[in-house]
């Protein structure tokens, strides 16, 4: 398959990608990324677009690993581990220090 460039426009920011995967794909995962960019700036109040795309980006994680805890119980029809409770309870804390923070309630994040 033939490598095809799709244009992105982002938070103030635009680049091309190459990929060999088809524009409508592409297209649909920056239409959810634009989704989560306006959810969490509406949600923050953030307008920094450095600190807009941290907060997207560790949301997005936590979506992902949600998902692969749900599968892989589902796969193994278990409960979860001891210690992905506690590595659960640990990403929550972290996700509520960094949210905090990056609302100005604590540290700020300083980008040369």
């Amino acid at each position: 398959m033939e490598n095809k460039f799709f244009r992105f426009d982002i938070l103030g920011t635009s680049f091309s990608i190459k990929s060999r995967d088809n524009i409508e794909n592409l297209s649909e995962i920056a239409e959810y990324l634009r989704a989560k960019i306006d959810e969490i700036t509406e949600e923050s109040r953030l307008s920094e677009p450095l600190k807009i795309s941290l907060l997207v980006s560790l949301n997005l994680v936590d979506e992902l690993f949600k998902l692969k805890r749900i599968l892989h119980q589902k796969n193994n029809k278990e409960q979860p581990s001891p210690e992905t409770i506690e590595a659960e309870r640990i990403t929550k804390a972290l996700l509520r220090r960094v949210e905090e923070s990056l609302q100005g309630h604590g540290p700020t994040i300083v980008h040369d």
